[in-house]
This record gives C-alpha cells, sequence and structure tokens, in this order.
C-alpha cells in the first residue's frame, strides 16, 4: 500500500489556521452519512504516521491547543498559547506531583494559573491510500484553560492546558540552613498538663531549606524534557513555602502544627525542660504532602502518602540574655514516603481540639469556640489523604463536638468558629433519624448549646406532627429557625413557637415561599414580625383562592414579576382582597387583550410589565397600548430581535419610541423579503453578521425600503459572485483567491455595489489575465485574485474608479471589446504594437482611460476606437497599417 499525504500550507486568519485540501473527499466531516461515528473511527482514518505524530503530541508536557501542532507536528512563532498540559506532565512523571532528581531533590509542585478567553483552530490536509483521496479535518478548541480536539467531528482528546504552575516548596540534601534566633517564654495554663512555648523559631530554618527555589528549574527541565528556558517561562516559583503537620519528637511529643497554626503546645515538663536547660537537643517530625489532583482521568496516584523528614535543632541561650534562645537546625533526614494513617490523623485532630479547648481555666464561659474547625483540622492534614472525611466516617467528629462547644454562652456575639456548623449537620441527622440529640451529642448534658438546640429542636419536631403542611414542605426551614434561636441565646416560648407554627400552616399550601421567608425572619427575630403572624391568622379561604386565581393568569401571561414580588412576599406586603382583585382583573384584561396578537406570545411577559407600568403613570392609555401592540406584533415576525429591544426602551419611554413603533406599523410584506433575503445572502457568503445586525435593529436604524433594495441587490451579487468564484477555482479552497474575495465582498458590502458592478469587475479581470504578471493559473484562478494583481483599489464606486457610478459600468463593456481585440490581434505575445498600446491604455499605472471625459464622450471615443480597430485589423498593407496605429494611440490618448 502506497500513502501520499499531501500537506499543505496552513493560513492563520483571525485565530482560525485553515488547511487546504487537494479536492478529495472530506471523509464525511463529522455529521456526514459516511463520517467517522465514534473517536477510535476517527482516528483509524489516520496514516500510521499521522497517528503516531497526534499520540507524541498528547504525551509533550508543553504544548498549545492547535490542531496543526497535534497533527502535524509543527511548531514555531505562530503557534500561540502555549502552556503546561498536567496530564501529560504526570505521565511524565510517574504519576507524580513530586518531581524527583538524581541527587535526592525534590521539587513539590502546586496549583495551576489558567488562560482566559477562547481560541480556535482547523487544519486540512489531503490523504490518498490506494488511489481513494480524501480529506484529514482536525480541529481544536480552547475554552479558558479546557482543551478539546475532533478529529472529522468526534472529540478525540481533552485536557488542561495551563498558563503556569507552581513550584511550591523544594528540597536538595545538603542544603544549609540559617539559624534563628528568638525571644522565649513558657506560657503554663492552670488545670492543665499543656504548656505553650511562645516564640520559638523551629520554622524559619524549616522554611530556608525549601527556598532555594530558584536551583529547582535546572533540574524540574531536566527530569520533563524541557529547556531551562522552558521552565523559567512556565513555572512559578512560590514565594513563601508552607511548612506543613510538624511536631517535636521525645519522650513527650507536642501537638502537630504549621505554618498558619505555630503554636507549640506540649507537655508542661517538656517545655520546662527546653526553656531552663539552657541548651539541649531536639527533634522535630516534618510531614509534607503532594496535592492531589486530577486531569481528566489522570490522578496523581503515586503520591498516596506524604513525605516525611527527622530535622535536629540545637537550642541554647545566648550569654547574658538567657530569655534569648538559638535555634540551629543541625541536620536533616529525608525518611522517605511514608503511607497516610487515618488513625494517627484522626488522633492528631482529636488531640488538638481536647488540649487547646482546655488550655484557658476550664470554669471559664467564652464567646469564641478555641479551636476553631479549620484550626484543629489543618495541621492534621498532611497525614491523611481527606481528613474531613476521615473524622466523619469515623466518628471522630461527632466525638469531639461536646468538647469543642462545652465552654461558649449561646449569644449573638458568640463565635463558633464553625463549630455550629457541625452541629447543624449531626442535630438535623439526629431529627431525621427519631432519635435525641442530648443522648447522641452531650450525653453528660453539660454543654449549654447542644442543650438548647436539644431543647428546641425536639420540641419543633413534637409540633410538626400536628402541621402536615409544613412538615412536609419546610420541616428543615423550621429546624434551622430553632438552631439559630439556640445559637443566639433566644428563649422561645413554648407557646410563642406553637403560635409560630399554627400561623403559617394556614397560608403554607399557597404560599410556601413567603411562610419560609417568613420563618427565615423569625429566625433573627423571633419576637418581631407581628404583623405578619396576624395577616396570616386572619385570611381567609376567599382571600387564598384569589390570590390562586391571579397567580395562575399571571403564569399565563408569562409574568413571573407578579410572583416574585407579590405573590411570594404575601405576608410581607400583605395586599388587601379588593388589591388582588384589581390585579386579577387588569391581568384577565390583558389575557383577552393579547389574543388579538397571536404573534407576541414569546415577549408577553415584557409587555405584560411595560402595558402595567403606562397604566400606572398614565403614560398610555388603552387605545394607544393597542396601536403599539399592533405594530410589535407586524415587527416581531421576522425581527424578533429588534422588536425586543424596542420593548425595553418602550417601558423607558413611550413619547420618545412613537417613531419607531409607527415604523413597525410600516412594515410590508417585500420590506421583510428583502431582509430575509439579505440575511440569507450574508450567511451565504460568509458575513452574517451584516445580516444579524439589520434583524436586529431594523426598529432603531429605520432604513427606507429604498435602501434595503440596494443591500439586497449588493447581498446577491456577492453570493453569486461568490458561486461564480469557487466555480472557477474548481471548487477546491483557494486560500490565496479567497482572502481577496473576502477583501472584495467587505468593500462591496460597505460601498452598496450592485450586482452589474460585479459582473463589471470580472469583464475587467477577463481582460487583466491577459497581462504577463496575472496569468498565473496557480496563483491567480478567480476573479479577486487577478483583481488585486490588477489593483485591488481600482475596483471602486469611488470617483474615478473603475466602478464610478458616473460611468455607468462603461469599463466592463470596454473590457469586452479589448479582450476581441486582443484575441483577434496575432501574436498573442507580441506586446509591442497595437497589443501592448490597447493594455497599457486600459490598465495605465497613473490614470483611467478615459477618465476625464463624460461619459457620452467615452461613449463616443469607445465606438470610433471600434472603427479604428475593424480598419487597423483589415488593413493589409503595412505603412497604412501604421498610420492606423498611429491614430489608435491618439484615440487611446485621448481625453487625458
Amino acid at each position: 500500500m502506497t500513502t501520499l499525504v499531501n500537506w499543505c500550507l496552513a493560513l492563520v486568519l483571525s485565530v482560525v489556521v485553515l488547511g487546504c485540501g487537494g479536492g478529495g473527499k472530506s471523509g464525511g466531516g463529522g455529521g456526514g452519512p459516511q463520517g467517522p461515528k465514534t473517536p477510535e473511527e476517527a482516528l483509524a482514518k489516520l496514516t500510521p504516521e499521522d497517528r503516531q505524530t497526534f499520540e507524541n503530541w498528547k504525551l509533550q508536557v508543553l504544548k498549545s491547543c492547535d490542531a496543526t501542532q497535534a497533527f502535524n507536528g509543527r511548531s514555531g512563532s505562530d503557534i500561540h498559547d502555549m502552556g503546561i498540559d498536567p496530564a501529560a506532565l504526570l505521565h511524565k512523571n510517574s504519576l507524580s506531583m513530586v518531581v524527583k532528581g538524581p541527587q535526592g531533590e525534590m521539587a513539590f509542585l502546586g496549583r495551576t494559573t489558567g488562560y482566559s478567553g477562547e481560541s480556535q483552530s482547523k487544519f486540512e490536509y489531503t490523504v490518498t491510500v490506494n488511489g481513494d483521496s480524501y480529506t484529514v479535518q482536525a480541529e481544536a478548541k480552547r475554552n479558558g484553560s479546557n482543551c478539546q480536539v475532533f478529529l472529522f467531528g468526534q472529540k478525540v482528546y481533552e485536557s488542561v492546558i495551563a498558563r503556569t504552575m507552581n513550584v511550591d516548596s523544594y528540597w536538595q540534601p545538603g542544603t544549609q540552613a540559617k539559624s534563628s534566633i528568638g525571644r522565649v517564654s513558657l506560657k503554663e495554663y492552670r488545670g492543665s498538663e499543656f504548656a505553650e512555648l511562645k516564640g520559638h523559631r523551629f520554622f524559619e530554618p524549616l522554611h530556608d531549606l525549601q527556598m532555594a527555589l530558584q536551583e529547582s528549574l535546572p533540574m524540574i527541565a531536566g527530569q520533563l524534557g524541557l529547556s531551562r528556558e522552558e521552565a523559567e517561562k512556565y513555572f512559578r516559583l512560590a514565594t513563601e513555602p508552607g511548612i506543613e503537620s510538624v511536631r517535636m519528637i521525645g519522650w513527650h511529643n507536642s501537638l502537630w502544627m504549621n505554618s498558619e497554626y505555630p503554636q507549640l503546645v506540649a507537655p508542661t515538663e517538656m517545655l520546662v525542660e527546653l526553656v531552663r536547660g539552657a541548651s539541649g537537643n531536639f527533634a522535630l517530625e516534618w510531614h509534607r504532602r503532594a496535592p492531589r489532583v486530577q486531569y481528566g482521568s489522570v490522578v496523581n496516584t503515586s503520591d498516596s502518602g506524604s513525605y516525611k523528614w527527622v530535622a535536629k535543632f540545637r537550642i541554647s541561650s545566648l550569654e547574658n540574655q538567657p530569655e534569648q534562645m538559638n535555634f540551629a537546625l543541625e541536620s536533616v533526614a529525608y525518611q522517605g514516603l511514608v503511607a497516610f494513617e487515618n488513625s494517627s490523623a484522626s488522633h492528631c485532630f482529636q488531640e488538638r481540639v481536647e488540649t487547646l479547648s482546655r488550655l484557658d481555666d476550664s470554669t471559664a464561659r467564652r464567646d469564641r469556640v478555641v479551636p476553631s474547625v479549620d484550626e484543629a483540622l489543618t495541621p492534621c492534614r498532611a497525614l491523611a489523604q481527606d481528613l474531613d472525611q476521615v473524622v466523619r466516617e469515623n466518628g471522630r467528629l461527632k466525638e469531639v463536638l461536646a468538647t469543642a462547644l462545652a465552654f461558649v454562652v449561646p449569644s449573638r456575639y458568640a463565635d463558633y468558629a464553625g463549630w455550629n456548623e457541625v452541629l447543624t449537620e449531626y442535630a438535623l441527622k439526629v431529627m431525621r433519624s427519631g432519635l435525641h440529640i442530648q443522648g447522641e451529642l452531650d450525653p453528660s448534658g453539660r454543654v449549654p448549646v447542644i442543650q438548647d438546640v436539644a431543647l428546641n429542636l425536639e420540641y419543633l419536631r413534637a409540633e410538626l406532627t400536628k402541621v402536615s403542611g409544613l412538615q412536609s414542605a419546610l420541616s428543615e426551614t423550621v429546624y434551622h429557625m430553632g438552631l439559630s434561636w439556640a445559637y443566639t441565646g433566644e428563649n422561645v416560648s413554648p407557646v410563642h413557637i406553637t403560635r409560630i407554627l399554627m400561623a403559617l400552616e394556614r397560608v403554607v399550601d399557597v404560599f410556601p415561599q413567603s411562610v419560609e421567608s417568613a420563618l427565615w425572619a423569625l429566625a433573627r427575630e423571633p419576637r418581631s414580625h407581628e404583623e405578619e403572624l396576624v395577616f396570616a391568622e386572619q385570611m381567609s379561604v376567599e382571600y387564598k383562592a384569589e390570590a390562586l386565581n391571579t397567580l395562575n393568569v399571571a403564569r399565563a401571561l408569562d409574568y413571573p414579576e407578579w410572583e416574585r414580588e407579590t405573590h411570594n412576599q404575601i405576608l410581607q406586603k400583605r395586599p388587601s382582597l379588593s388589591e388582588l382583585r384589581q390585579w386579577g382583573d387588569r391581568f384577565r384584561n390583558l389575557q383577552h387583550q393579547f389574543q388579538a396578537y397571536p404573534l407576541l406570545v414569546s415577549q408577553r411577559g415584557a409587555l405584560v410589565g411595560m402595558v402595567l407600568q403606562w397604566l400606572k403613570t398614565g403614560e398610555a392609555d388603552e387605545q394607544q397600548i393597542n396601536w403599539v401592540l399592533a405594530g410589535l406584533n407586524n415587527s416581531v415576525d421576522p425581527f424578533q430581535k429588534s422588536t425586543e429591544r424596542l420593548i425595553q426602551d418602550l417601558k423607558r419611554s413611550f413619547v420618545q419610541n412613537r417613531d419607531a413603533v409607527a415604523f413597525a406599523h410600516s412594515l410590508t410584506a417585500e420590506y421583510k423579503d428583502l431582509a430575509r433575503a439579505i440575511l440569507a445572502h450574508s450567511q451565504a457568503i460568509g458575513m452574517e453578521r451584516v445580516g444579524t445586525e439589520l434583524f436586529e435593529s431594523v426598529l432603531q436604524d429605520r432604513l427606507p425600503i429604498e435602501r434595503l433594495r440596494e443591500m439586497a441587490d449588493t447581498m446577491a451579487g456577492a453570493s453569486e459572485f461568490s458561486t461564480r468564484e469557487k466555480n472557477r477555482t474548481g471548487g477546491d479552497k483557494d486560500f490565496y483567491n479567497d482572502r481577496y474575495l473576502k477583501d472584495l465582498v467587505k468593500r462591496a458590502v460597505k460601498e452598496g455595489w450592485s450586482r452589474q458592478d460585479f459582473v463589471t469587475l470580472e469583464q475587467i479581470t477577463e481582460l487583466g489575465r491577459l497581462q504577463s504578471s496575472c496569468d498565473s493559473d496557480t496563483f491567480y484562478k478567480g476573479a479577486s485574485s487577478v483583481a488585486f494583481c490588477i489593483g485591488g483599489d481600482r475596483f471602486s464606486r469611488r470617483e474615478g474608479r473603475y466602478l464610478d457610478p458616473r460611468y455607468g459600468h462603461v469599463y466592463g463593456a470596454l473590457a469586452l471589446d479589448f479582450l476581441t481585440y486582443m484575441h483577434r490581434l496575432k501574436p498573442e505575445f507580441d506586446y509591442s504594437s497595437v497589443r501592448g498600446d490597447l493594455m497599457s491604455a486600459f490598465f495605465s499605472s497613473f490614470d483611467m482611460l478615459w477618465g476625464k471625459c463624460e461619459l457620452s464622450v467615452i461613449q463616443s471615443r469607445r465606438a470610433h476606437l471600434a472603427q479604428q480597430m475593424g480598419q487597423y485589423l483589415r488593413e493589409t498593407d503595412t505603412f497604412k497599417k501604421w498610420e492606423w496605429e498611429k491614430a489608435i494611440r491618439e484615440t487611446l490618448d485621448n481625453c487625458r
């Protein structure tokens, strides 16, 4: 089997890269009946060489979301938005976010910085296999940093292309860390066996160990197959590498700590020895976890543990300054990657909660919970894959809940530091299970906030059994109301609670959203909102029925504002029954009114708001409203977008938009047909925006029908011209000609060419093909490329150009005359005599042939030249032919 791959030059046009084909079949594209239906089928149509190119591109750490690069392997200055493919990086780096060097170095990679915006690229090329040709169609689309690659319309690849990736920290054996001096003090707590070492300087030397980030780049480049320059460009260095999960170890251990929560808490006797011993050796256990990431289906499974070091410090007092201590890091030993231990991580969390919550006087009552949920968890997170989930699943979070909340006094000023969310989570679970909160969360009954939560929620649970509507629709919201009272220290009496539930039960069936809003408001202020409760208690069946009827009519009119602004706030706004009836009557009248305007169905919601506003302000009466609706009904098909714009303008002012409504009334069938034709032709020539802008602004611009006729003629001429150009180029993609075709069509639309203008251009370019500089069948297949070879600026309706309306397309007729003359003159390659005179005159570099003459004079000269050429061609006497040549030159020079 022989395979011929005809790669063609790609032309970058407005960030879209288009490949050119050799006239072969498309291979079915993405949706044709012969096209591949699955990604596997699409990839199977690639040659082995091309498939390998694509697979190699997928594995490149550094790439662009570019179709040409993916399937041609091309790279260079015209490839934009290069970045890191994290999935490819993980494959290259053994599914790890830690890049390891040959000397034991380790660079911990972190988060990525993404691209914004969008880009799209296409690449096409022709493949011939055993005489059968088809076009391979590839496309790449980038939305932000998400990159998708399509082959024959089938998605064959998806990944992330990041602008940069962080290097969070770098470990290099043998790195020397500076010593750090700190003024330390020991804080002991009454009633606690733990103390806190204030002012310690353990973390500064550990920071120094990780700060040699610049040295990480050559190692990263070498391990990932990048250049040093590429590594410097696409990897960003952290300014402050964090310290994760550290504790002092010895005959007793300290609590775990980290950079965010560096509080060093340990058994008192251990810290006393450190401070009072003047000098000594101490060790720290230090863990760092690589971030858990997933890019597509690729996960860094090799980082299934934490990286562990043991750091040894020499701590000594400064001479004559015993309160100043020097923390000297003497050695660091890397212990390897250790498996996550959920039990150790859970114990770390539990120990921090139990110890830190009791550091202050155990009899004190606090306005803030210590530690916060985050403070308890964060220093332990390097020890488990997902500690938040672990402590929920093994029950540790529930176990420490009472300990954490033991000393907080519920009030509006209490800071629960995240523990109220935990209590809410478990309390609601207990409510759903039918168990008792105190027995599940605080068996000893010693935590005030849990006791309050239990009293409120269990009373509410009992009362909800008496109010089935609230129980089925809003029980969770009712419980949240009780929780809010418990957290803020609100002592709400059972009588008031029962009244709230009974009052809201009466209206929840019709007004559930308003009842929910009332419950949240009562959660904040349980003794306020008396008017809402009274209104609910006194609401009649008739009122509810009228509210439902009005709501149904408003929905039928597609007017959601009524439901949102009034019905769902009925308890808050409390309109009277007569007001409800008035609104219902208005909506029913509008419903009847709109029946006369069936084309406005999709606009009814916006129109209702407009009409109601006018009736409220008196800006328009019923007769004027009907006039407006009739005009909009006439314009909405086919000018929906423009009609929607007018409706918005009318909402702001009826008076200022009377002219637009009058114009909407004036739209005739011819006007609409012309607009549709303009849109269809604009789509055909790749200038859809011209048509859509007309449709979107027709009522705002209000172009006269004469202008639309001109536009329709222009767009039809451009469409027909484009079709003829395609036929001239044999149906192939001709990038050379297509570029000039697009420029010509843009100019034609801007200047308002007629159909005959395009014909005139074609007549002139046929003559232009006889110029030696424009006769290449390779580069000048179409009239557009020939036009620009002759001189693109000549083809314009501006004064003194070929299409100047004053000339009445005479230059097209002249071009046909000249073509006839040229074909009759022999030899065809002789431009030294009349042939040369004719071509030089028509395509003069300085001015137009007879361009300074009136049209009547040009027509006369044209006829005179025809007579002269006839005499010249019939003459056989050489000397007389010379005389005719002289006369012809004089005629051609006339009017210059």
